[in-house]
């Protein structure tokens, strides 16, 4: 029987007419994609350090507030004002609360996320002073309710002009009077 197994284990390493046979097992196999994962890895580290400073309020982070101001954050990323013209940010609600249809659909997104209720506000969490930015913006909208003049009264921003018609603010009301005049 001992023969018969070393025979069994000879022909399991040789091939036939006695050649190597180089086996590709798992180990092998396994190795390379462990490299790959590791390298993913790398990768997402990479673009998780990419990330902006400015969005990660982790140490600042308010679960009322923080989400409210990222997605103005947005909104006001694709109009093109970042987060160092504050002054014009503030304008710019105060002139959509003054004149909603002109600065349609943006100014629908805006509201959505400013509309809050007195009783719904929530005390923050932290000494988080961003905060004080989504109360300044709830300012802004009730000057333009109330009909104050936006370009006097946040004078501070400079170099922004008013937005006339940008392009998805023109499409989007093309489209509406598109559906006004099928309706009619």
């Amino acid at each position: 029987m001992g023969v018969h197994t070393n025979a069994a284990n000879a022909l399991s390493r040789l091939g036939y007419g006695g050649g190597r046979v180089t086996y590709v097992g798992p180990s092998m196999a396994n190795q390379a994609a462990n490299r790959r994962k590791q390298q993913s890895a790398k990768n997402d580290f990479k673009i998780f350090h990419d990330i902006p400073s400015s969005s990660l309020l982790l140490t600042n982070y308010d679960p009322f507030y923080s989400p409210l101001l990222s997605r103005l954050d947005a909104i006001f990323a694709q109009m093109g004002l970042s987060n160092k013209e504050e002054q014009c940010r503030q304008r710019l609600v105060c002139l959509m609360y003054a004149n909603p249809a002109k600065y349609a659909p943006y100014s629908n997104l805006i509201s959505a996320q400013l509309s809050r209720e007195l009783d719904e506000l929530r005390k923050p969490t932290n000494d988080n002073p961003d905060i004080l930015r989504f109360f300044k913006y709830m300012r802004a909208a009730k000057d333009g309710q109330d009909g104050v003049n936006c370009d006097a009264h946040y004078k501070d921003c400079i170099g922004y002009k008013d937005l006339s018609n940008p392009a998805m603010v023109t499409t989007f009301n093309d489209i509406n009077k598109l559906v006004h005049a099928r309706k009619l």
